[in-house]
């Protein structure tokens, strides 16, 4: 796993923390994860995704790594179809994500 996966350790890292995943769970997924990296869809950094990822930021109040997941999620969304689910145990980005996209995990969204 290199850089671009960072970002699925943190979020396995806090399911652990929030006691959604077990220690062994996480570290079980972890190497998973890392494993699969060569699998993963990158969705390319452009101007257009980051315009993306500005509106999203200012309209709902995301920080600036949960605007560029929801714009990324978003331009694969417009690519492929309505298939799209999107990961976070960010409560905020839960609720801003909810109306467009399928969230996991399912269930946790809550109103802000």
């Amino acid at each position: 796993m290199k850089g671009d996966g960072l970002e699925g350790a943190a979020a396995l890292a806090r399911a652990v923390r929030l006691n959604a995943l077990s220690s062994d769970a996480g570290q079980n997924a972890h190497r998973r994860f890392a494993g699969e990296g060569p699998d993963l869809v990158r969705i390319p950094w452009t101007e257009v995704l980051v315009t993306r990822a500005d509106g999203l930021a200012w309209e709902h109040g995301l920080r600036g790594c949960g605007a560029v997941q929801l714009a990324s999620a978003l331009v694969w969304q417009d690519a492929i179809g309505p298939d799209v689910v999107i990961a976070t145990f960010d409560q905020v980005l839960m609720n801003r994500s909810g109306d467009r996209l399928q969230v996991w995990p399912a269930g946790a969204r809550t109103r802000s």
